[in-house]
């Protein structure tokens, strides 16, 4: 039984070493066509990678660079935004989505997921899910603090403290129940195909209200069979083929 086992370990490691080996060498490759400006290939690698590791800033980055560099912005704010999710202080993921938001069709920054200043410059600092346990961490010190001072309810200014506390917890609490339905409650979607059409109804029956550009960001808020209600900037909710777009994750991955 003892020696089954060891040769199990054995098999897994070798296993694991390979897998690794593999990575490697497809970074490698990776870089290499990366240089060379075959960004086909470049992508290619980036892409196989990617399917392993879904959750990879860094392969995110890479292959958003790469379509950045090809001159594909559509997919280039795609990965790119999705790497910035996951590691929003990242410098160069932020400038290269910049980059790729003024390059594409239309050359227009996402502004509907600014809700306001002090909460943008939050999220743009932190992730989704740094956020999240932020607001749990500050809501559970003060809630423990209450208690401490429960027992010492005599002293009368422990009254207002217990009142401010009180206060932090709740403010945490909308907060964070704020930017869950902000994050995880409609989904942020890019727009995958050149000149996408939305439809005020879900058929093709009706003429095209508005064509949208490919790296176009919005928000996703329902999903039918082969339709899907997104938000317009300056028209509304209107209806997509559900062909059209890329999902993004929000981040919150532990």
């Amino acid at each position: 039984m003892t020696h089954l086992v060891k040769q199990l370990m054995i098999i897994s490691v070798c296993l694991m070493s390979t897998a690794l080996f593999a990575t490697i060498t497809d970074n490698k490759y990776a870089e290499k066509a990366f240089f060379d400006q075959r960004f086909d290939q470049s992508v290619r690698y980036y892409e196989a990678q990617l399917s392993q590791f879904p959750g990879d800033s860094t392969l995110l980055y890479n292959l958003g660079t790469t379509y950045l560099h090809a001159n594909q912005y559509g997919p280039a704010v795609f990965y790119l935004k999705q790497a910035a999710l996951y590691s929003p202080r990242d410098l160069m993921t932020r400038e290269n989505l910049r980059i790729a938001r003024e390059k594409r069709p239309g050359g227009v920054s996402a502004h509907f997921a600014k809700p306001g200043l002090l909460f943008d410059k939050i999220m743009s600092s932190l992730s989704f899910r740094e956020y999240i346990s932020l607001l749990l961490a500050i809501a559970c010190l003060s809630l423990g603090v209450i208690w401490g001072m429960s027992f010492r309810s005599f002293i009368p200014r422990f009254s207002y403290i217990n009142r401010c506390l009180w206060g932090i917890v709740v403010i945490c609490l909308c907060s964070g129940l704020y930017s869950f339905r902000l994050n995880i409650g409609t989904t942020q979607v890019v727009i995958q195909q050149s000149l996408a059409p939305v439809y005020l109804y879900p058929t093709k029956a009706s003429s095209p209200i508005v064509y949208l550009q490919s790296g176009t960001e919005t928000r996703l808020f329902r999903e039918d069979k082969q339709w899907a209600l997104i938000q317009v900037e300056d028209i509304g909710k209107l209806w997509i083929s559900k062909k059209s777009y890329w999902k993004l994750k929000s981040g919150f991955l532990f």
